[in-house]
């Protein structure tokens, strides 16, 4: 196998969309989260073999949403470079594809995250692939074929250019299932962010049942709702707090859409003593009184409550 040195990415957003632009100071800037997609992935390609991968956000630098120079020679010297996309923060995603691309023309970058999702053929104005949707399969894949040669058309679930120039769109890849949401490895994070997080995220399932206009997430995770195991579940969670002590925000697309298993999930915390420093919670109420299933007793911080438009 040919080695190969990957670095991952997630932007912090900017105020004027540009690479090293002044912060967001806004809602979503309020808290400081780890990415949802980078520490994850550099854990699954690490598992695959491919040891040299690492995440780097710069929104936990000295410099804030500043890379170090040692960081960009990094990049600049990487053989794949994987860049998570959401539409905040995409002008500044796609100004730094174009950077790599001048410094390092082989360097293949890799686009991925719901804004690339929905617009890949934006995304390959400056990237050489998009992975659409859950790229925890695609991702390992895309490296077996960076390292081993291989057809492009046999990977589900991704965009590029042909020889032609003419965009390419695999057939989608299925979400993953609930073995295979728990059969993956736990994100790694790096010291640089267990520092600069206000709060450590922990993401047991993913997909809503629900079907809400205005809600990305059905089309990103689905409508089926998955999730990990309970046993795998806590292992997760002891991983975590094994890392770091801060605040948990659990970042479910819907932690309570099955209230049984939330509670289930709630009780064996309390039964095996696990002391949460304290802990906050994504909800998408239909009417129903899913914050019932939150313990008073496992340190509830915030409950993020939303309404659904009640579609079917």
């Amino acid at each position: 196998m040919k080695t190969i040195s990957t670095t991952l990415i997630e932007l912090p957003a900017t105020a004027d969309g540009r690479l090293y632009g002044k912060l967001s100071d806004d809602i979503y800037s309020f808290f400081r989260l780890p990415s949802r997609a980078t520490d994850l992935l550099t854990a699954i390609a690490i598992k695959a073999g491919y040891n040299d991968t690492i995440a780097l956000n710069p929104s936990f630098n000295k410099a804030r949403g500043r890379f170090t120079l040692p960081q960009m020679k990094r990049i600049a010297a990487s053989d794949v470079v994987g860049i998570s996309t959401i539409t905040r923060t995409a002008p500044q995603s796609y100004e730094l594809a174009d950077y790599i691309k001048r410094a390092n023309p082989k360097a293949k970058v890799i686009i991925g995250g719901p804004h690339a999702s929905a617009l890949p053929e934006e995304a390959l104005l400056h990237g050489d692939i998009v992975v659409t949707n859950e790229g925890d399969h695609t991702f390992v894949e895309l490296l077996n074929h960076m390292a081993n040669g291989g057809d492009l058309h046999g990977i589900l679930g991704i965009a590029f250019k042909n020889e032609a120039g003419e965009i390419t769109r695999t057939p989608k890849r299925s979400f993953l299932t609930n073995e295979e949401l728990s059969n993956l490895p736990f994100p790694i994070y790096s010291k640089n962010v267990l520092d600069g997080i206000t709060h450590v995220v922990i993401n047991t399932s993913r997909g809503c049942p629900y079907a809400c206009e205005y809600c990305a997430v059905i089309e990103n995770f689905g409508r089926e709702f998955r999730f990990m195991d309970i046993e795998r579940t806590i292992e997760l969670i002891q991983h975590t707090l094994a890392q770091t002590r801060k605040t948990v925000f659990f970042g479910d697309d819907n932690f309570a859409a099955s209230p049984k298993r939330a509670k289930t999930l709630l009780e064996e915390i309390l039964n095996r003593g696990i002391k949460m420093p304290q802990a906050d919670f994504p909800d998408r109420d239909r009417g129903t009184n899913a914050a019932g299933v939150m313990h008073r007793d496992v340190s509830l911080g915030l409950l993020f409550h939303g309404i659904s438009d009640q579609v079917a």
